[in-house]
Formats: C-alpha cells, sequence, structure tokens
C-alpha cells in the first residue's frame, strides 16, 4: 500500500486520469456477486442524501465502482469497514418477496480479528493516558513479578 502511495510515477498516472470514473456495478446486468480489491472511496449526493462509492479492481484487471445508495448495503459496508487494499466480496442477496429493500451480503478478505474497533474503549481515555512514564515503568516491572495478582 505504501508503494502505491509514495510512487510519484503511479500518482502523477492518477492524476491524470482524475475526471474519469469506473462503470457502476449494477448486480442487475452483471450478476449479484463482486469481488475485487479496494482502490479508493468516493462519495456522490444525487439531491436525496450523500452516499459512499466504493472504487474496486477485479482480478481481470478492470475497475467497478460500487455505488452504496441502499441503506442496507451501505450499513453492511459500515460495518466492515473495508480498507484501501483489501480484497472485498459483495453479493446481492435480492429483494424479499413483499419488501422496499435489497439484502447484500459484504466480506472483507482478512483474518478474523484482524481489526477491532478500539475506540469503542477509548471513552475517558486523554492522550496523556497512553504511554507510560519512564519512572512508572520500574514499579510496573515489580508489580507484574507478585503472583497473587488475580489476572
Amino acid at each position: 500500500m505504501d508503494s502505491i502511495q509514495n510512487d510519484p510515477d503511479d500518482f502523477a498516472q492518477r492524476l491524470e486520469h482524475a475526471d474519469e470514473h469506473a462503470p457502476a456495478w449494477r448486480f442487475d446486468d452483471d450478476g449479484p456477486l463482486i469481488i475485487g480489491t479496494v482502490k479508493g472511496f468516493g462519495e456522490f449526493d444525487a439531491g436525496w442524501g450523500a452516499y459512499p462509492i466504493v472504487n474496486l479492481q477485479l482480478a481481470d484487471g478492470t475497475e467497478r465502482a460500487v455505488h452504496c445508495q441502499r441503506e442496507v448495503l451501505s450499513r453492511e459496508l459500515a460495518k466492515a469497514r473495508p480498507q484501501v487494499g483489501e480484497r472485498i466480496g459483495i453479493k446481492w442477496l435480492g429483494q424479499p418477496e413483499g419488501k422496499k429493500y435489497h439484502r447484500y451480503v459484504v466480506r472483507i478478505d482478512r483474518p478474523d480479528g484482524a481489526t477491532l474497533d478500539w475506540s469503542r474503549y477509548a471513552e475517558g481515555v486523554s492522550e496523556d493516558d497512553v504511554s507510560v512514564p519512564v519512572e512508572a515503568q520500574s514499579s510496573l516491572r515489580d508489580s507484574a513479578a507478585d503472583e497473587s495478582i488475580p489476572f
């Protein structure tokens, strides 16, 4: 990932094509499944609220833009939290009979437990709390040797 961001030739090439947009993935035309590597993100607002766009590079080298204007798809992607460089699969599961929404499943090709939302545990923690002062490190080592601590 760093090589993409730090390669000036690649950056120049991306700037050259900055006004070009990948064709949109349409499950009804392209099939219900798309798998690719996340190349970037965008956002679009057609007048009823902004929604995310996930830009993918497919195995054959072509690119597709997944427009996440449907609430279920947007929510599934928000839960999966894809990052640039990760391989992602999105499958359209159809529209339940009598319902107005569409169902999707989103998977990221990463080991289970590879990420954690640390912000859920950070309430009340300031930047000053993150590091341990040098003078406290020796007392931490001493207390670590105390076998009466139950954890």
